[in-house]
């Protein structure tokens, strides 16, 4: 199966403890302090403050997280705080209108940090299940709350490693959480087809309009050659938001198969917004009859993904079109525009295509002369877009990427404001990973 990169996945673990407050961007300058933000209902996800700004989270096992918060000016790494969690889940768990982090520990726990006008503060321990890891957040019930979702931990798609019990299902943790950090209830799912593989993507999203939070879970197995894999296998699997929590809803998995095109066992997704209704899109990165990359972008309708209308369908001549893949409201009108990466696109090279509805189509490379730094002179030139978010407050969507060979291995992260007429190659920002503890 092709790997590709989503806005969804998989959380990785560690011990968590605060770090630090913030750290410079060179040695002779000192932090930048936070504006203070206000609540706002329902919570902004990209704002973890509240004051207008969206925020970055950027980090790695080994590192942990380091928060870089937006700002009049958009990011920058004198503007920054460290925590030991990786992979943090977004959502207002306590309902105070500030967005909030939730994030596993490797120690089985799951801990809060809760986010508020001067920041995120210290990490509290949550009363969860032992080995929840949040994967998703949203109100699948639609009582108003915001509920957690576990994948579970099921099998791996080889037969000879599957455990002779089923392993840890996939949970929903329903709101509201109490102030201790209980949840209200809790509702075990049965995801692991058969402690065969275990959901290796996650797009949560209201995907028909009715106020829910609805689930598609995407499988990662190759079991052509596998006389021993259960009959029942499935690559996707949809769950509706109803009173009750999730509920399976297999009518719409085969359209969703199917727009992920040909390729033996495998399927990932993620949701986004490119149309301004009130159903979210699902965007399906996959492959063409002809080999090379595809993705597709099934409407939200009352019906579910796929029910709004006519997909959406774009392809690159390169294999790993939608290799990694970003929507957000660059040129400042009402629709949603597309960001797909295409890893080792030209003598491994990686493009970056932008598709924005008002000021049309980009390409950058990290070779393009308006690239700060140095390329990696013998190619493989990584160039992997992290997120879409109006960094500087000005109502267009900035792009945020990690070129990893830049600058002679040291890496750099790059942010190009968006505008009117997409995103601007001038001034473009360049952040040290050194500088924000990444290296």
């Amino acid at each position: 199966m092709r790997r590709v990169r989503t806005g969804v996945a998989a959380v990785a673990v560690c011990c968590v403890l605060l770090m630090s407050g913030c750290s410079g961007d060179a040695a002779s300058e000192g932090p930048v302090p936070l504006a203070t933000g206000r609540p706002h209902r329902p919570a902004d996800p990209a704002d973890l403050n509240g004051d207008g700004f969206a925020d970055a989270v950027l980090g790695s096992e080994e590192r942990g997280s380091v928060v870089l918060w937006g700002a009049k000016d958009g990011l920058d790494a004198r503007r920054t705080s460290r925590f030991a969690v990786t992979n943090p889940v977004r959502a207002d768990l306590d309902g105070d209108g500030y967005t909030d982090l939730v994030a596993a520990t490797r120690g089985g726990g799951t801990v809060l940090l809760r986010g508020g006008p001067r920041g995120l503060a210290a990490p509290r321990t949550l009363r969860t299940p032992r080995g929840f890891v949040p994967r998703a957040a949203g109100d699948f019930d639609g009582d108003g709350t915001t509920d957690l979702f576990d994948g579970g931990e099921g099998g791996t798609g080889d037969t000879n490693t599957l455990p002779e019990d089923p392993r840890t299902p996939g949970r929903v943790l329903h709101g509201p959480f109490t102030a201790d950090g209980a949840p209200a209830r809790t509702r075990a799912l049965d995801l692991g087809q058969h402690g065969y593989s275990s959901p290796a993507t996650v797009a949560a999203a209201d995907f028909d309009g009715d106020g829910a939070s609805d689930l598609v879970l995407g499988y990662a197995y190759d079991a052509q050659d596998d006389d021993n894999a259960p009959p029942d296998l499935t690559p996707v699997a949809y769950y509706k938001g109803s009173p009750s929590g999730p509920r399976r809803d297999r009518s719409r998995e085969k359209a969703l198969l199917a727009a992920a095109g040909p390729g033996e066992g495998g399927f990932a997704s993620l949701p986004g917004d490119t149309d301004g209704d009130a159903a979210a899109e699902l965007l399906v990165p996959g492959a063409a009859p002809g080999g090379h990359g595809r993705l597709t972008v099934l409407h939200g309708g009352a019906g579910g993904p796929g029910t709004g209308g006519k997909a959406d369908v774009y392809e690159g001549e390169e294999g790993a079109f939608g290799s990694s893949v970003l929507t957000g409201r660059i040129d400042g009108d009402s629709r949603g525009d597309l960001v797909i990466g295409a890893a080792g696109a030209y003598r491994h090279d990686d493009w970056i295509t932008v598709r924005a509805t008002r000021a049309g189509t980009q390409r950058l490379t990290a070779l393009d002369d308006w690239m700060p730094g140095r390329p990696n002179a013998a190619h493989w030139n990584e160039f992997v877009p992290l997120a879409l978010l109006d960094a500087d407050g000005d109502h267009h969507a900035d792009l945020l990427a990690h070129a990893p060979r830049h600058n002679g291995g040291k890496g750099a992260y790059v942010l190009l404001r968006g505008t009117d007429k997409g995103l601007s190659l001038h001034g473009v920002r360049s952040l040290a990973p050194a500088r924000l503890g990444l290296d």
